[in-house]
């Protein structure tokens, strides 16, 4: 792709890889981090992933919402008290992660079109590096004290 959205997906992934998720609507579809060469959370997901699926839900209360082919949906949320994982439709989830969440799971980058720094926490910030006035970058930077 030749956009300058795409140039800067793939120069931020070529200068220091590390693990992406499209967050919010899914408008472009996380696919497109995939069609740049990034390393993508939140892609359709032919097989279930049930390892890492597993580590936000170590009950297993919400299998029966993950353990299908679908297109994953995530939303950054304050804190956890709602539902993980909401199936949205048959072949679609909706998967609601807090900002130590996407520690847990190595996410370095967020692309989105929301602002995310009001979901900073004391070691946790949200770090935008690019914005073109309707998607917005961030690398998520975690302090260490």
């Amino acid at each position: 792709n030749k956009t300058e959205l795409a140039k800067t997906i793939q120069k931020i992934n070529n200068n220091d890889p590390g693990l992406w998720i499209m967050e919010g609507d899914g408008i472009p579809p996380a696919d497109y981090l995939i069609m740049q060469g990034a390393s993508t959370l939140n892609s359709t997901n032919t097989y279930p992933n049930l390892k890492l699926w597993g580590q936000l839900d170590k009950e297993n209360e919400y299998k029966d919402v993950y353990n299908r082919y679908c297109h994953v949906n995530i939303v950054v949320v304050k804190n956890s008290d709602q539902d993980k994982f909401k199936l949205i439709a048959t072949n679609a989830m909706l998967v609601n992660l807090t900002a130590e969440d996407l520690i847990m799971l190595n996410i370095c980058y967020i692309f989105t079109r929301n602002e995310l720094s009001k979901y900073d926490k004391q070691n946790i910030k949200f770090k935008q590096i690019y914005y073109d006035g309707y998607y917005k970058i961030y690398k998520l930077d975690k302090k260490t004290t």
